[in-house]
């Protein structure tokens, strides 16, 4: 037995080692030629993000559902360094079951960050109070229902409010339903948000991005329009951006290559991906996103920027002679993503 299995086990390390190391010189590639392509079409030799001349966005890194697969820390490492963002996302579910020993995968994403950016977290379903622990022991700013200020942007989010365990099913995990903790950040946003005023609420502390895993909890402060941009996880598939309410909404796919059923450990067997997002201070709104993908087959795209959509202005917002469709009756346009 020991030596059949240990012999399987050095090929399936072996295989794994081979496969995230030519994925990371695809991705490399990728983003490098994405880069130069930039550079020719803003007509500079500068930085990734445009001219000199552009304005002075603040860069995030999105990442989701790693669900432990580490052969992805090196990846996101290497794109991290190439892009230098001011700061990293991760959307939840870092884990796979919240358990101490994957403290040792929590450990391994914080690896890939760079020193001195901000890592701001909103744990998942699959996560636990043990995974809380080993990212605040990380210094990664984990969300628990209030607002903070991380590189001038104004982020509010929670953990979510269900737990998933293998064998155990989900259950709350505090006497608070979705819908419950949904509102309770709705009441959060809009307490902070202002008065109504064109172009949005006035107030110098409204919240510019609500980071929770599960979108749908995201639902009532999308509605409210007292948040205007929302990034989420859970659905193990890229949505959006889409306007839902008086907001945006962007659900980003597992970074891990998770799929339902299948473990995410080894070789990837769904496209990872994960997200650039930048954010205008001036104009307090996230402006374009762009997507970075590495397949099952160990290719990588980078995709082009795309500008976020406008949201929907709130009625009191607008004059009367601006043209356009808005809601007669005060309601709320939504597009909700259904949950899985």
């Amino acid at each position: 037995m020991i030596d059949t299995y240990s012999g399987q086990l050095v090929e399936t390390y072996q295989a794994n080692e081979v496969f995230y190391a030519g994925a990371r010189e695809r991705l490399l590639e990728a983003w490098d030629a994405r880069v130069a392509e930039q550079e020719v079409a803003d007509g500079t030799g500068a930085s990734p993000s445009g001219s000199p001349d552009a304005p002075e966005y603040v860069t995030f890194l999105l990442v989701s559902d790693l669900h432990c697969n580490t052969g992805m820390t090196p990846l996101i490492r290497d794109l991290a360094d190439r892009i230098g963002p001011d700061v990293m996302l991760n959307a939840g579910d870092t884990t796979i079951n919240g358990t101490s020993v994957e403290s040792v995968c929590v450990d391994s994403f914080a690896s890939a960050v760079p020193d001195g950016v901000p890592f701001v977290v909103a744990d998942g379903n699959h996560d636990s109070r043990l995974t809380t622990a080993t990212e605040l022991a990380n210094r990664q700013v984990v969300l628990d229902g209030e607002v903070v200020e991380v590189e001038g942007v104004r982020i509010l989010g929670d953990r979510d409010p269900l737990e998933t365990r293998i064998g155990g099913g989900t259950v709350m995990s505090r006497e608070e339903t979705p819908q419950e903790a949904g509102e309770r950040l709705r009441d959060v946003a809009c307490e902070v948000a202002g008065e109504p005023g064109l172009g949005g609420y006035t107030g110098e502390d409204r919240v510019d991005l609500l980071l929770v895993h599960q979108p749908a909890v995201g639902d009532a402060a999308l509605e409210s329009g007292c948040v205007p941009f929302q990034v989420s996880g859970h659905m193990h598939t890229r949505i959006g951006p889409d306007v839902v309410g008086y907001g945006v909404r962007y659900v980003n796919a597992s970074t891990g290559g998770a799929t339902k059923g299948n473990t995410s450990v080894g070789p990837l067997r769904d496209s990872s991906e994960m997200t650039v997002l930048r954010f205008d201070p001036e104009r307090r709104r996230f402006v374009d996103w762009q997507l970075v993908e590495v397949t099952p087959e160990g290719e990588a795209f980078v995709g082009e920027r795309q500008t976020v959509p406008p949201v929907v202005p709130l009625p009191d917002e607008v004059p009367d002679d601006v043209p356009g469709d808005l809601p007669g009756d005060g309601a709320a346009p939504s597009s909700s993503p259904s949950g899985n």
